[in-house]
């Protein structure tokens, strides 16, 4: 069974009608205890500061997988913009 490092996406909208803001929050998925990443509209500085969190996870558990959920399904709308702004996900 895998272990999972689980990301809860969210979306701000900016006021003057730009790129959206994209902020998350963070957690290994059998732990309350978690860190809130600042918000951004730069994808890959969220995406690095999700990896930079799990480095210490992963020297303990080397199968660990990031989750980027919203809310408890697949954050879908996140994925589609990272995709366009042609990010690579793991």
């Amino acid at each position: 069974m895998g272990r999972f490092c689980d990301v809860d996406v969210y979306r701000l909208e900016d006021e003057d009608g730009g790129e959206p803001w994209w902020g998350a929050e963070g957690g290994l998925d059998n732990d309350r205890v978690g860190v809130e990443f600042e918000s951004t509209q730069n994808l890959a500085e969220l995406m690095n500061a999700v990896h930079d969190e799990t480095i210490a996870f992963r020297q303990k558990w080397p199968d660990l997988q990031v989750r980027w959920l919203e809310g408890r399904q697949p954050a879908t709308d996140f994925l589609a913009a990272a995709q366009a702004a042609g990010i690579a996900l793991p």
